[in-house]
């Protein structure tokens, strides 16, 4: 969305991360009795406040869906290029402070996200090899599965990815397991 259009749609507190609409000119409304109707709903009120299956906070803004974490950022710090995300740096996806959102790669958003649910070993990244009979330590970077390493417990493996992740830029919170509640950031 246009930066402009939206910054004469909503208003935005950084702190919070909370979006409150604001009064709209008449030419956007089909009548003058529909714009009194809008402007007395909506106008001064909290936007973009349902959540969808994701866990993200959405609404809408002139006939179209929109992210509200996408709307901060843009508020703030204008157009997001294309191909980049909007990371939750704490994971939190209602979480929508200024001060919580980063413009990140699809690469750099994934270097911070939580572990599977699908993990079994309890380490991001870490899974036994069957046909070795050893732990097995690896990560992603660049489009590419980088063998860390193969070890006989799974401690040293672990060992392994924690020294990966600080080599190759995953935050602190990658590979967090999951706790009621929570989300990565997508």
């Amino acid at each position: 969305m246009d930066a402009e259009l939206l910054r004469t749609l909503l208003e935005c507190d950084a702190k919070t991360g909370d979006l409150r609409w604001l009064p709209r000119d008449a030419s956007l409304f089909s009548s003058v009795g529909s714009a009194r109707r809008w402007h007395s709903n909506f106008c001064g009120k909290p936007a973009l406040t349902a959540k969808n299956s994701n866990g993200y906070r959405i609404g809408i803004v002139l006939g179209r869906v929109v992210n509200a974490h996408r709307v901060v950022w843009i508020l703030h710090n204008g157009p997001i290029p294309d191909g980049m995300h909007i990371d939750h740096l704490n994971g939190n996806r209602l979480d929508n402070r200024l001060a919580n959102l980063r413009l990140a790669t699809p690469s750099q958003n994934l270097r911070n996200a939580k572990m599977p649910r699908t993990n079994k070993s309890g380490v991001t990244g870490v899974s036994w090899a069957k046909r070795h009979k050893k732990w097995k330590a690896e990560l992603r970077h660049d489009g590419k599965t980088l063998m860390l390493g193969m070890f006989d417990s799974l401690e040293d493996a672990a060992a392994a990815r924690v020294a990966g992740n600080a080599q190759y830029g995953y935050t602190a919170r990658h590979g967090a397991a999951h706790t009621k509640g929570s989300h990565s950031s997508f």
